[in-house]
């Protein structure tokens, strides 16, 4: 450790640049870092239950389902307007990139049909096919329900006030996000002053879920800059503000550059890496003994002893005289470096010399 940190220190224009170089680098991979949540990625696939369930559902579908509820302001939605819209979301559906065609179900679905019979034998007919042109029109729809009691409390409420739509979805590379954002774009020309459309389902759970993870994009900052004025309080100056804060932004920028490299992406889970990458441990300390305020780095270095930081801390000090040790050691400094510091011999070697020798037992006892 020791050949390394001398090395560092003999080189350290060379490292401040290559580190900075690398920096840029995976800075510009953050262009490609996404929010995106996919429940697979959390699950262990070799898990029975997982592998169960994964069969059933590449079987029978369902599994990215969204349901839309229209619902009028007042009556039921046995008119042509509601009717109307129900189709037009239908179709609009039906046409969307991403939607399992087999598993779209509503009173305007093809699958939807109508089971009645006559002298004749069996009538099969789609439930709603075009928008009807009355009230009396509409109603017949409600008979045609009645008639076909598996679609009870279904496609239609048990008041009559909502009539449903289930969609399935596929997965997008994109993420939920897109798929609410399909969604959306259809049910938004169907609201009015007189309609309302509710959209609900994992998709859209899964979808909002992505947009409040990438709130992290300037909470970060705040973070940042809250950190940056409690630096500037304890430390009372600039560069004790600035020097921190380049650590940890560098430490962000390298952690979410190669999370991108990797083909991680973001989620609710590991989008408090940021966070993480900012917050710091440190293996030495520099405390000027004076900090531009008469013996405000003994009291800086006290405070940090009762946070129970146990780091080792070196105090800078332009006197080096026995009372001054003694003050330096009772605040809970590991050492003090005597300025001018003489590097000659590497930093190791000035640390070394610094370091206060331990106490015997008679000391620690008094």
């Amino acid at each position: 450790m020791r050949a390394y940190a001398e090395v560092i220190i003999a080189r350290r224009w060379l490292v401040l640049a290559l580190s900075l170089l690398i920096a840029i680098l995976l800075g510009l991979q953050l262009r490609n870092l996404t929010v995106i949540v996919d429940a697979d990625e959390l699950l262990p696939r070799d898990h029975p239950f997982v592998e169960v369930t994964e069969r059933v559902q590449s079987l029978f579908g369902n599994r990215y389902t969204v349901v839309i509820g229209i619902t009028p302001h007042s009556g039921d939605v046995y008119t042509p307007e509601t009717l109307g819209k129900v189709i037009a979301a239908t179709d609009a559906l039906a046409a969307t990139p991403g939607v399992t065609p087999g598993n779209l179900q509503s009173l305007a679905a093809p699958r939807a049909k109508h089971i009645g019979g006559d002298a004749e034998g069996l009538i099969v007919q789609r439930l709603l096919e075009t928008v009807p042109a009355s009230r009396a029109e509409a109603l017949t729809i409600r008979d045609r329900l009645a008639e076909n009691p598996h679609y009870e409390n279904v496609l239609v409420s048990a008041d009559a006030r909502t009539a449903s739509i289930y969609v399935e979805f596929q997965k997008d590379p994109k993420g939920f996000g897109e798929i609410a954002r399909k969604v959306e774009a259809v049910v938004a020309p169907l609201r009015s002053d007189t309609v309302s459309v509710a959209v609900a389902g994992q998709p859209i759970f899964l979808g909002k879920l992505e947009t409040y993870s990438k709130r992290m994009a300037w909470l970060l900052p705040i973070a940042i800059l809250f950190i940056g004025l409690i630096h500037l309080e304890a430390f009372r100056t600039i560069q004790g503000l600035i020097l921190p804060l380049v650590t940890a932004i560098l430490a962000l920028i390298w952690s979410l550059g190669i999370m991108t490299l990797a083909g991680v992406h973001l989620d609710p889970f590991n989008n408090v890496t940021p966070t993480l990458a900012t917050s710091q441990t440190f293996d030495l300390i520099f405390m000027d003994r004076q900090l531009g305020n008469g013996g405000c780095g003994l009291a800086a270095t006290q405070q940090i002893r009762a946070a129970a930081v146990s780091a080792p801390i070196i105090g800078l000090s332009a006197d080096g005289t026995a009372s001054q040790i003694t003050a330096a050691a009772s605040a809970g400094m590991t050492g003090l470096i005597v300025k001018p510091i003489d590097l000659r011999h590497g930093l190791a070697a000035a640390l070394d010399k610094a370091r206060f020798p331990p106490a015997s037992p008679k000391q620690a006892g008094a």
